[in-house]
C-alpha cells in the first residue's frame, strides 16, 4: 500500500473548560470554552466547525465556530438543542467548569476565496455559520444575503444584524406547513435577484431540503454546482445525519 507523501494533518486535540453559557433563545445554547490548548487556534471561515466528544460516551458531533479569540484562549460555539441525541441533552445540561474535548478546526492552506456575492440558505442549525458570515462581512468587499427558515418563530436572534448597508437577514417565520423549511426556502430563492456576475450560494438545512434546493438553483437560476455548497446539517430521524453533498 502507498502512503502519502504528505497527510494531511490531525485536527488538534484540546482539552477545555466550560466558561460560560448563556440562552439567547429557548433552543440555543451559547458555550464559551477556554483553556491553554486553544492559544493556537485559527479559523478563517465562516462554517469552520470543531468536533466535540460528549462526555461519558464516545460520541462526536460537529459544531460551526461562533467566534475564536487565540489571544483570550476562547472558543464560543452556539449549539442548537434539535433533537434528543447526546448533544443535544449535553448542550442543554452543560455548566460553567465542566471539561469537555473538541477537535480542529481542520487545518487548511488554501487561500479563502469570496465571492463578490453570497447567497446564504439554512434553518435554525445553520444559524450559527449564518451569523458569523454576517458579523464578519466586512473582511471582504461582497455583499451578504441570509435567509433563515426557522421552525420556531422565538429562535429570532433580536441583537443579529446585517452590519453593512447592502446586506441583509429575512427571517422566514414558519407557515405551518411540516416541510423542513423547504418552501419557504424555494421561493425566497426563486424571488432573489440573481442578476450579479460573481455569485455563490450557501445551503445548509435537513439533508433531503439541501439536495432539493441545490437542484433548485442549478435547474432554475442556472447556477452551476461549482458555484454552490451545499450540506445537510441534520437528517430526518437520525441523532448525526450530516454530511456534505
Amino acid at each position: 500500500m502507498k502512503v502519502a507523501d504528505n497527510p494531511a494533518p490531525r485536527p488538534a486535540r484540546r482539552d477545555v473548560t466550560v466558561a460560560s453559557v448563556m440562552a439567547p433563545t429557548p433552543r440555543l445554547r451559547r458555550i464559551v470554552l477556554e483553556g491553554p490548548d486553544l492559544a493556537d487556534i485559527r479559523s478563517d471561515r465562516f462554517d469552520d466547525h470543531v468536533k466535540l466528544l460528549v462526555p461519558g460516551t464516545d460520541v462526536r458531533r460537529s459544531y460551526t465556530i461562533r467566534h475564536v479569540d487565540a489571544q483570550a484562549r476562547q472558543l464560543t460555539l452556539d449549539c442548537v438543542l434539535h433533537g434528543h441525541g447526546p448533544a443535544a441533552q449535553w448542550a442543554a445540561s452543560v455548566r460553567t467548569g465542566d471539561r469537555v474535548t473538541v477537535f480542529g478546526p481542520k487545518p487548511r492552506h488554501e487561500p479563502v476565496a469570496f465571492a463578490e456575492t453570497r447567497i446564504l440558505f439554512g434553518d435554525t442549525t445553520a444559524l450559527p455559520a449564518m451569523a458569523r458570515c454576517l458579523e464578519t462581512a466586512d473582511r471582504h468587499s461582497g455583499r451578504v444575503h441570509v435567509y433563515v427558515a426557522l421552525d420556531d418563530a422565538g429562535e429570532r436572534q433580536r441583537d443579529l444584524k446585517p452590519l453593512r448597508p447592502g446586506d441583509t437577514l429575512a427571517w422566514l417565520d414558519p407557515d405551518g406547513m411540516d416541510d423542513l423549511g423547504w418552501v419557504r426556502l424555494r421561493h425566497a430563492a426563486r424571488r432573489h435577484d440573481w442578476s450579479a456576475a460573481d455569485i455563490t450560494a450557501w445551503i445548509a438545512t435537513e439533508t433531503s431540503v439541501a439536495r432539493r434546493l441545490r437542484a433548485e438553483l442549478i435547474e432554475e437560476e442556472a447556477l452551476s454546482r461549482t458555484q454552490i455548497k451545499a450540506a445537510g446539517y441534520w437528517r430526518v430521524g437520525e441523532a448525526d445525519g450530516g454530511m456534505r453533498l
